[in-house]
């Protein structure tokens, strides 16, 4: 399962990129360009190296899980962003993603995991949360909204968790079928209706002129920070979380994708200049104890 732990970096990368245009931009506008510059490269990519089998059964659950990951999952995430910040968002919205991930495995398809792999998931997750203890609170900064933020962030954990779900689904449709699918033809066709529902959503949050941002003046700088949060989220991180779902159910794959706030503190003690304690280390040092075992499990 390299490809989950991938995800678990690229999704790290993406998260501090993420709330730097969120705040510069606004979050819908945001994520707005950032997925259609994901769309664009996907596109790219898809035709260059991996073709889409458009006639193919997984495609309808394939856009209904991008629809409910990259649109509705993705809103909520950048929604999130300028109230909670980074780590404390990315906190709640992955360890809700494998609850909603395995309620929805067990409605859809019946699958559940074993009682040894849910103690591994667990682990990694309270291994995160002890590390992020300490390094997450609850934002000061004139406008924030804290019980705005962590709604946002609890929704974005159900689109990533839930959508995880349809994708499963999906592949299971395509095997059926024989169609051949990578992790970037996969995220192709989920990101277009997410891209279709962010724009909707920015042009009606426009149109009834609601104020959903915590500042909504354009600052400098942001066109980088939309790349990376385009390239490194949706492109990498998507197409290597495709990949990581073919390997294995939602459930462990969620969990140790969990991991990226543990990824985001060297970062932050990089670009922020934030240093983690004792008890920061001895719950990352837990989570990846879990990772290893879920790895090694099978």
């Amino acid at each position: 399962m390299p490809a989950a732990v991938l995800t678990a970096f690229f999704f790290a990368c993406s998260g501090m990129c993420g709330q730097r245009s969120a705040s510069a931009l606004g979050p819908l506008r945001a994520n707005m360009i950032r997925l259609g510059i994901a769309m664009t490269l996907l596109g790219v990519m898809a035709w260059l190296i991996s073709p889409v089998p458009l006639a193919s059964p997984a495609i309808p659950w394939l856009v209904v899980s991008g629809a409910i990951g990259f649109g509705a999952g993705d809103i909520a995430l950048f929604l999130a962003y300028p109230h909670l910040g980074a780590r404390l968002t990315l906190l709640i919205n992955l360890c809700a993603a494998p609850v909603f991930g395995t309620v929805g495995e067990w409605c859809l398809t019946g699958g559940r995991p074993g009682v040894l792999q849910s103690f591994y998931c667990a682990l990694i997750i309270a291994g995160v949360v002890i590390a992020l203890s300490r390094q997450v609170h609850m934002p000061r900064a004139a406008g924030g909204r804290p019980l705005v933020g962590i709604i946002a962030a609890i929704g974005a954990g159900a689109g990533q968790g839930l959508g995880a779900t349809f994708t499963r689904v999906a592949k299971a449709k395509a095997l059926a079928a024989g169609d051949h699918f990578t992790g970037i033809s996969e995220a192709c066709v989920r990101v277009v209706p997410g891209f279709v529902l962010s724009v909707f959503v920015w042009w009606l949050a426009s149109a009834v002129g609601r104020r959903l941002v915590v500042a909504d003046s354009v600052r400098r700088g942001w066109s980088w920070w939309v790349v990376g949060a385009a390239v490194f989220g949706p492109v990498l991180g998507v197409s290597c979380f495709q990949w990581a779902l073919g390997q294995t159910s939602s459930t462990v794959v969620l969990s140790i994708t969990a991991t990226t706030p543990i990824l985001v503190i060297p970062m932050a003690a990089y670009m922020d200049g934030d240093r983690p304690g004792g008890i920061t280390l001895a719950g990352s040092l837990i989570a990846v104890i879990g990772v290893v075992l879920v790895l090694t499990a099978g």
